[in-house]
């Protein structure tokens, strides 16, 4: 799309939508990554890894003209190194190469040992006097979600949604904690430069029966020590903001919390993506942008707040007060796990269900009802 033909939401403070930077995935790269190997050539005819591609006679480009920085594993992805039988091996194997691919080109700045995770930077011009007017943000790809090895899932360590504990590529998160600890460590430290985290599970009632509360317990101590603006998940692939205190997700948690932002689907009957923007200044936005095969549109998930660019660079109370705007349209402050996608599905009952354990949870029981609500609404819908 040209510069400047799109503009943003009125709400969120209009003005012209950039080229950007580059795309980011948040895994579920593949339909089947345990049989259905013709799949990647599906992705890579749609994603690139780099922007050095050259049309000839015989070849041709992707057809998404910016290079994807990052793609991570999800769960129907396939298996990775450790799966018991060795399916879908097709995915990692080629996600390594792509990440060893762009990181010689100088794209991403720290890839892990197994070639799965990495790291990079974003320089943008700001209004930081200390920093003379270069700053920059530091984005990290985890994959499937923060863990060394499988620790199980669910409060017993066995309660997993989808067969049992520790079995098969969707539960193995592959040293990624480890190498966001050291990551963190060493091209961040106490800058309080801005952080973004990608990984494919989220928070909400359904992805947390995936993976275990130690491992996330683990992540949100690792990152209350840096300037995280946000953490994006995907799994759900429903479009939702939240903010996660490390236990309960929702609105006016106690102490701290981190705002999490769930990725929709980029391919499905009305895809969407999101459209994410850092200024000089240290406003942050963000819009939904949904399409279908004949219009593309603004969705109802927005967000805008104001973020601190560096430890010197702190952002005016008053003026995060002024930035803050979440909106979440018809589903604000449901756990955003599938609820389109759960209109006629099997898996609907048993989601509600993992809700009902969470019945503790604050809210939880009251989030559940909604669900259902959403999920009825869906039918109906479908069903005209």
């Amino acid at each position: 799309m040209p510069e400047g033909e799109l503009t943003w939401p009125e709400q969120l403070g209009g003005g012209s939508v950039y080229d950007p930077v580059g795309v980011i995935h948040g895994g579920d790269l593949v339909d089947d990554g345990s049989t259905e190997e013709w799949s990647w050539s599906s992705y890579t005819h749609l994603f690139g890894a780099t922007s050095k591609c050259v049309p000839t006679p015989t070849t041709q480009c992707p057809r998404l003209r910016w290079p994807v920085i990052a793609e991570g594993h999800g769960n129907h992805d396939g298996s990775n190194s450790t799966h018991e039988d060795g399916r879908g091996w097709f995915v990692d194997k080629n996600t390594r190469s792509r990440n060893q691919q762009r990181y010689e080109e100088g794209m991403l700045t720290e890839v892990s040992a197994n070639g799965l995770h990495s790291s990079w930077d974003w320089s943008f011009g700001c209004n930081c006097a200390p920093l003379k007017g270069q700053c920059s943000l530091h984005l990290v790809h985890l994959g499937l979600y923060s863990g060394d090895t499988c620790q199980g899932c669910g409060d017993d360590g066995n309660s997993c949604f989808y067969g049992k504990a520790c079995y098969g590529g969707f539960v193995y998160p592959e040293e990624s904690y480890s190498f966001l600890a050291q990551d963190l460590a060493k091209n961040v430290g106490k800058s309080g430069r801005p952080v973004v985290i990608i990984q494919h599970y989220g928070f909400d009632g359904f992805s947390i029966a995936w993976y275990s509360p130690a491992e996330r317990a683990a992540l949100f101590e690792l990152l209350r020590g840096y300037n995280v603006i946000g953490i994006f998940v995907g799994h759900t692939h429903c479009p939702q903001i939240y903010k996660w205190n490390g236990t309960h997700i929702g609105a006016g948690l106690a102490g701290p919390a981190l705002d999490v932002y769930n990725l929709d689907a980029t391919v499905k009957v009305e895809p969407g993506i999101f459209a994410v923007e850092l200024w000089g200044n240290g406003t942050f936005r963000l819009a939904h942008r949904q399409t279908s095969a004949t219009s593309s549109q603004w969705g109802n998930v927005q967000a805008r707040k104001a973020v601190a660019l560096e430890e010197r660079c702190p952002v005016p109370a008053s003026t995060v007060q002024a930035e803050e705007y979440v909106h979440n349209g018809e589903i604000g402050g449901v756990d955003p796990f599938l609820l389109e996608e759960l209109a006629g599905m099997e898996k609907a009952a048993a989601a509600a269900k993992v809700l009902q354990r969470e019945a503790r949870a604050k809210h939880g029981k009251e989030q559940a009802a909604r669900v259902h609500e959403v999920v009825a609404k869906a039918k109906r819908r479908r069903s005209q």
